[in-house]
């Protein structure tokens, strides 16, 4: 896209600054991040590990290192530093160090959020204040959905809401005859995703435990990723509790293309309490498209967020009735509730959408 400004035409791109992390776009900030990228392209991008972001916080002299890399990254034709925001201390010393050096350049500054960052970050005590006057201060704060907005900047007029679109819808339409590739014959296949240590784990696990004791003969898939790989030891509990079921296979961290074909796989999504800031976004929307059911705990505001999907729901306690409703209905014909989810899913998530929303945003700035 161009705009043209004192008759002289440009490109969006050559004013861009897009900094964001450098791992698998499995996740849904890398997901996020790779999307602007694939909207911006030739815009100027600095991916950064994972490692020296940690650096940040252990050593001083990192900060230094990374404060000068970045003033020789922002030319003077970048109008604004693009960030995806990340939930953890050393990430948020990264957009610190990033924010203070672009104020100081005098560029714009645009922060992507993707579920509940900032919400975790903000109940910290000294970093918490920092951050909210940073985040206050930007330009624009971008959120994907108004849950995911912290009740700290409910009322903030730099905060943007942009409906969550990510990778994997395009080329799907609503119209698609039943006999596409994702419309597919109910299979005995549990999907289980992106699980951490508080509640909602147990009920789901609950469930697999349940039907395996009963003898089926289901295939469950737990894919993990986050901070399931960041704490030993809840993985070795996760481990333990997954070796003792019945055809229970457990994955870490999946490419997107084995993520899809395990998906193709499935039947059924499970993911535990405080989505969608715990969940990663690419992979539900991904089960969605797929025709995958969701199963979930008792989360407060997906019915409103996602009013026209169809759920099963595992409230506390309830997992042993959950258990004997799959094994009661293994056989059932789940057709008519894939397609649901799957054309809700395309109507909600509009991968075009996103991109006339992202440069519309961008373009707004850059006029002023």
């Amino acid at each position: 896209m161009k705009l043209r400004r004192s008759n002289r035409p440009f490109n969006v791109a050559d004013k861009l600054l897009l900094v964001g992390p450098s791992h698998s776009p499995v996740t849904g900030q890398s997901a996020m991040f790779q999307e602007a990228v694939n909207i911006f392209p030739g815009s100027k991008v600095v991916r950064i590990k994972e490692t020296t972001s940690k650096a940040i916080r252990k050593f001083i002299f990192a900060g230094e290192f990374l404060c000068s890399y970045f003033r020789k990254v922002i030319e003077p034709e970048v109008e604004i530093v693009y960030v995806t925001v990340s939930r953890s201390l050393s990430g948020f010393l990264r957009d610190f160090t990033i924010y203070s050096i672009a104020i100081a350049c005098r560029k714009k500054v645009v922060f992507h959020c993707h579920g509940g960052d900032l919400d975790r970050l903000f109940k910290r005590k000294i970093f918490g204040r920092i951050a909210y006057c940073i985040y206050r201060r930007a330009d624009v704060v971008i959120f994907l959905n108004r849950f995911s907005i912290p009740s700290e900047m409910s009322n903030s007029s730099n905060v943007t809401i942009i409906d969550n679109c990510y990778q994997g819808l395009n080329e799907i339409t609503t119209d698609q005859d039943p006999a596409s590739k994702w419309t597919r014959a109910y299979r005995r296949v549990t999907y289980v995703g992106n699980f951490i240590r508080e509640k909602g784990l147990d009920d789901v696990l609950d469930v697999i435990e349940k039907i395996s004791e009963r003898g089926c003969s289901s295939d469950f898939l737990f894919v993990a990723a986050g901070k399931f790989l960041n704490d030993p030891d809840f993985e070795a509990e996760v481990r333990l509790r997954a070796a003792k079921m019945k055809n229970l296979r457990l994955i870490a961290n999946p490419e997107r293309s084995q993520l899809e074909l395990e998906l193709r796989q499935s039947n059924f999504l499970l993911f535990p309490s405080r989505y969608p800031s715990e969940c990663q976004p690419l992979v539900v929307i991904e089960a969605f498209v797929a025709g995958v059911i969701p199963l979930i705990t008792n989360v407060n505001g997906i019915r409103e967020q996602f009013s026209d999907f169809s759920f099963l729901e595992i409230r506390p306690r309830d997992s042993a009735a959950v258990a004997d409703m799959l094994v009661t209905n293994l056989r059932h014909d789940f057709s008519e509730m894939t397609a649901v989810n799957r054309n809700a899913a395309i109507r909600r998530f509009s991968r075009e959408k996103f991109r006339e929303s992202l440069v519309d945003l961008i373009s707004s700035h850059l006029r002023k």
